[in-house]
């Protein structure tokens, strides 16, 4: 029976629900090292995920096609110290991350005559495998924006189409997996054993499981605006509906002695993201300087913990900035830098829930080399480079015992008396362009 009951509690604990590889890492070199900033600069396949507007910008020729494949390393280095003295806490450390971009953006208006429409597509593939998940429960003492919220496959859609020189528009959506699952267990070999070393009796029995699991896709919309009075000058507006991945589904187990049949609903979620209100603006101030700037309206508010509940309103709506500057030294050279700040939406306020959300700055920095221009050949290759550094602020969370049902509660929650965590994410991105 102890078998049994351990196999029920682990289908109903969660994985740490998070943010999204978008936000965190960025999806090519250009949109990590200029801090998610790049809603109104466009111009690239990634616009298929920020604003689908920007597919299309002032300046690009008809008939456009580009492909892009880069690789993402990313790798957590966090820590977390109980407030007592000699105590250790049960935490495991965030997943690494190596993972697979695919890219593209296509004028298929040209092939429908209707100048002006461009499709964007962007794959997102982690090395690994299809979904690496871990489930924990919402008391368990868990990295919440800096769980796996990198290890999942994600698929971009999107059209963007330009109405005039000064105006485009667009849709897309993003895809994401989820697991359906109904398991049944069967208990055997019931029987009573005598523990040895203590004398106390205990039931032991073993299980017989069937399984039966589909995957398929969920999709949360994304609209776009670009609006560009001037050549050198364009603001973006998008909106980007809530996304979350989760696992559900029904299990049984049949036959425990003295109890019959238990049956129960399980539900948990790998990725979250809220809804998202965004303006930006870029701005070609010189000839070789472009700068962007960014900022991102989050209602975390209405946001679901990993085991789907809401954890008494403790999310908060947030606020998120974030600039950046590209600047060419030479022609086929653009160096670029960024900065994006993401307050946690997250507080517990010492109570029962054990989630790790910290305050982040994250501080990008890359090249993109453009063989052509460069070697004045007709190389149509561009290689970029880019480093993110995603800095943990320091915070400290006291359990308080008003907040726990009674003493025995609070000095049982696995993250009693309280604890201290941060950390650092570096990351870095590489990524070949070729265009036709």
């Amino acid at each position: 029976m102890r078998r049994a009951a351990s196999l029920a509690l682990a289908l109903v604990l969660a994985s740490p629900a998070a943010a999204d590889v978008e936000n965190d890492l960025g999806l090519n070199p250009r949109t990590a090292a200029l801090g998610g900033a790049v809603s109104a600069t466009g111009g690239d396949f990634t616009a298929a995920a920020y604003n689908p507007a920007a597919l299309i910008v002032p300046g690009d020729r008809d008939g456009l096609a580009e492909l892009s494949a880069g690789l993402t390393l990313a790798l957590p280095a966090t820590w977390a110290t109980s407030l007592e003295p000699g105590r250790t806490l049960d935490l495991e450390a965030p997943l690494d991350t190596t993972a697979l971009t695919v890219g593209g953006r296509f004028d298929v208006g040209a092939g429908l005559g209707v100048p002006g429409i461009v499709l964007g597509l962007a794959f997102y593939a982690p090395l690994e495998g299809l979904v690496r998940s871990r489930i924990r429960p919402d008391d368990s003492l868990s990295w919440f924006l800096v769980g796996d919220r990198t290890t999942h496959v994600s698929l971009h859609l999107s059209l963007g189409f330009r109405i005039t020189s000064w105006l485009s528009v667009g849709a897309g959506a993003r895809i994401t997996f989820d697991e359906e699952a109904y398991i049944t267990g069967t208990a055997t070999d019931i029987r009573r054993v005598v523990d040895p070393m203590t004398g106390e009796e205990r039931i032991e029995a073993g299980t017989r499981l069937g399984i039966e699991a589909s995957i398929y896709g969920r999709a949360s919309p994304l609209l776009g605006l670009l609006v560009a009075p001037l050549p050198e000058l364009r603001f973006a507006f998008a909106w980007r509906g809530r996304l979350y991945s989760d696992d559900w589904g029904t299990s049984r187990l049949q036959g425990i002695e003295a109890v019959g049949d238990i049956g129960f609903v399980h539900r948990f979620t790998h990725i979250y993201r809220p809804h998202e209100l965004v303006w930006s603006v870029a701005w070609r101030a010189h000839e070789a300087i472009e700068l962007s700037a960014e900022l991102t309206w989050a209602m975390w508010s209405e946001a679901v913990s990993p085991t789907w509940r809401t954890l008494d309103g403790r999310f908060g709506d947030t606020l998120v900035p974030a600039a950046g500057v590209r600047v060419t030294p030479t022609p086929g050279v653009d160096l670029l830098a960024g900065y994006r700040y993401a307050r946690s939406p997250f507080a517990d306020f010492g109570g029962p829930t054990n989630l790790l959300a910290n305050d982040t700055h994250h501080l990008g920095l890359g090249v993109e080399v453009d063989l052509d221009p460069l070697t004045r050949d007709d190389v149509p290759f561009t290689i970029s480079l880019a480093g993110r550094l995603a800095i943990l602020e320091e915070r400290e969370e006291i359990k308080d015992g008003r907040r726990f049902s009674n003493d025995a509660a609070l000095l049982a929650n696995p993250g009693y008396p309280g604890y201290r965590y941060g950390g650092f994410v570096p990351s870095v991105q590489l990524a070949v362009e070729t265009r036709w």
